[in-house]
C-alpha cells in the first residue's frame, strides 16, 4: 500500500509538472548581451554551454544558445548594439526571477593589450543572479532581457604557482529588462585635469584607455572620497561604464551604461581604470566628485563631467 500511494503521488507530481510546462507556454524571451571592458585587455572570450531562466513557480527552462556568441570577442559590446545570447518560445506565461549561466572549464580566454598574452580565463561552473527590477512574461508576448558582463568591475588577474590567469567572478554579471532606463553623457577634456591622468590614448574601439565613468548604489557616501573597485565593499562601484571619443574629434568623449532598475545613484569618472584591481583597495586610483541622480522606470537619465 505504501509504495502504491508513493507512486500515485510521484505520476501526480509528475503530470503536475506536465501540465505546467505543456499548457501554460504562452511567451517569448530574448536574452541580448553586451560587456563593459576590462582596461587592460583587448580581447575576452567564453564558452557558455547553458542558459536558463527560472520562473516564480520555481521550474528552470533552458534557452536556445545563439550559435556564434561562444566565437565572438565580447570585450567591446555596446549596450545599444548588444549581441543575441539565447532566445526560447513557448515559456510559461508568468514571473521570472533569476538567470543562469553555465561555462566550461576554463570559461574562456583573456587576450592582454600591451603584450598580446594569452591567459586562461576561469569562473564558477554557473553564475546565476537576480533579474531586476521584476520581469513579467504575458499571453502571447515576446520580452527582451539585457544580460550585462562587466569585465572592469569584476575580471580580475591572479597568479598562483602554476600560471597567471583571469576569474570571473559572479558580480560581473547583471541582468535587467532591455527597455529599463539607463544613465548616459559627455566628457570634457577639463573634467579630467583633477584625477593626475597621463595624456589619453584611444584604442582601435575609440575607447579612452583607462578611462571610467563608475556608478554606486547612493548609500550617502562622501562625494569626494568615493571608494575605488571593491569586490566586498557595499559602498563600491556597482557598474562601469567605458569613455568612448568622437571618431573625428577626441575631445569629445561620451559614455552610456547598460540599463539599471530604478533607484538613487552617484556616477564618477577616473582615468586610472588599468590600475584598478577588483579584490582589493586600490591606493593610486583617484576618481572624481561624484554626482547624485535618480534612475526612474524607462526614462534615460543624462550626466555630464564638464
Amino acid at each position: 500500500m505504501r509504495i502504491s500511494s508513493l507512486l500515485l503521488i510521484t505520476l501526480l507530481l509528475s503530470g503536475c509538472e506536465f501540465w505546467f510546462d505543456n499548457f501554460t507556454k504562452q511567451g517569448e524571451v530574448a536574452v541580448y548581451l553586451s560587456s563593459s571592458p576590462r582596461a587592460e585587455l583587448s580581447g575576452v572570450t567564453l564558452t557558455i554551454t547553458q542558459i536558463e531562466i527560472q520562473h516564480s513557480a520555481g521550474q528552470w527552462h533552458t534557452l536556445d544558445i545563439s550559435s556564434n556568441i561562444n566565437q565572438k570577442n565580447l570585450q567591446h559590446v555596446s549596450s545599444d548594439a548588444p549581441l543575441l545570447m539565447a532566445q526560447q518560445e513557448n515559456l510559461p506565461e508568468g514571473e521570472y526571477t533569476r538567470l543562469r549561466v553555465s561555462f566550461n572549464t576554463p570559461a574562456g580566454e583573456a587576450i592582454a593589450r600591451d603584450s598580446g598574452g594569452l591567459f586562461n580565463l576561469y569562473a564558477a561552473n554557473t553564475l546565476s543572479v537576480d533579474i531586476t527590477p521584476r520581469f513579467k512574461i504575458n499571453k502571447d508576448q515576446k520580452r527582451d532581457l539585457l544580460t550585462t558582463l562587466d569585465f572592469q568591475r569584476a575580471l580580475a588577474e591572479y597568479e598562483d604557482d602554476n600560471e597567471w590567469y583571469y576569474r570571473l567572478e559572479t558580480q560581473a554579471l547583471r541582468v535587467t529588462p532591455r527597455n529599463e532606463g539607463y544613465i548616459y553623457g559627455n566628457i570634457t577634456d577639463a573634467a579630467w585635469q583633477p584625477l593626475d591622468c597621463n595624456e589619453a590614448e584611444f584604442s582601435d574601439n575609440n575607447e579612452r584607455l583607462g578611462g571610467y565613468v563608475y556608478v554606486y548604489q547612493d548609500k550617502q557616501q562622501e562625494l569626494h572620497k568615493l571608494t575605488d573597485l571593491q569586490l566586498d565593499n557595499d559602498q563600491a562601484p556597482i557598474a562601469t561604464a567605458a569613455v568612448i571619443a568622437d571618431e573625428s574629434d577626441s575631445s569629445k568623449q561620451q559614455y552610456r551604461f547598460s540599463p539599471l532598475p530604478e533607484g538613487d545613484y552617484i556616477v564618477a569618472i577616473t582615468c586610472h581604470g588599468e590600475r584598478d584591481h577588483p579584490s582589493g583597495h586600490n591606493n593610486d586610483v583617484l576618481i572624481s566628485t561624484g554626482k547624485k541622480l535618480s534612475v526612474t522606470g524607462t526614462s534615460n537619465q543624462r550626466m555630464d563631467f564638464n
